[in-house]
């Protein structure tokens, strides 16, 4: 309990500092448009309200999050995955440095973020990368990003299919389950791996029916996509 309310605290807080932030940098860059992407199952109104009095600032929930990165001149954020995506798709992702919420650390998000100190640090970032400057990259930032694309993607490169297609093509020209015994081999450890009789049952009908009698089956065992651990309630989280 005592976790939850200090979590709840400090998403709050961080809340209140980052639209804090965003209504410094609307005013400071009044032609500027300020996109603020909520989260799809968040409820935007806490977001909207302060900003009303901000012409320049939009809350928007539509659409993919690539798009409005797509779209972007920078990426401010607090703790976010988006940071990922950010300096993949060539736009600079800036972290909220100074707003103090451990619970919510991400440390890939910060590791291949610039930080901005102080809000005056994030409207100076903001100001140099709106004019046409790009901001030196420290070289602990390079090194992370770096490390990502190649922990998360292998390569950046677009390439991924085929070597996803050559290892299956080395499987199938060399592996043992083509042989009748190594099949049965398989098909005896896949059962023996199930822990109830509808993953059994569910295993036998790949082995013998395909993917396509599996899919079948699943959809009348279980219909509801979501997982039992996915599903809560009001309660839940108070």
């Amino acid at each position: 309990q005592d976790y939850v309310d200090e979590l709840v605290r400090q998403t709050l807080q961080a809340r209140a500092e980052l639209v804090g932030a965003t209504k410094d940098l609307a005013a400071r860059f009044p032609r500027t448009t300020v996109v603020v992407r909520p989260h799809p199952f968040e409820d935007p109104r806490p977001y909207e309200l302060p900003f009303q009095p901000h012409a320049n600032v939009r809350v928007i929930q539509e659409g993919t999050v690539f798009e409005w990165i797509r779209k972007a001149t920078v990426v401010v954020h607090h703790n976010c995955s988006t940071a990922v995506e950010s300096f993949l798709m060539g736009r600079e992702p800036l972290h909220l440095e100074w707003i103090d919420t451990p619970l919510l650390v991400q440390p890939v998000s910060v590791a291949v973020s610039q930080h901005a100190r102080s809000p005056d640090h994030l409207a100076e970032l903001v100001g140099r990368v709106l004019a046409g400057e790009t901001l030196p990259m420290p070289p602990d930032v390079a090194a992370s990003r770096r490390q990502v694309i190649d922990d998360f993607f292998y390569a950046n490169d677009g390439r991924a299919f085929a070597r996803v297609a050559d290892a299956v093509t080395r499987l199938l020209e060399t592996a043992a389950v083509t042989e009748d015994g190594g099949r049965l081999r398989y098909a005896g450890r896949l059962l023996r791996a199930q822990t109830g009789w509808r993953e059994r049952v569910r295993s036998l009908v790949l082995l013998v029916g395909g993917v396509r009698a599996h899919e079948r089956l699943r959809a009348v065992l279980r219909p509801e996509r979501m997982t039992p651990a996915k599903r809560f309630g009001v309660e839940d989280v108070q």
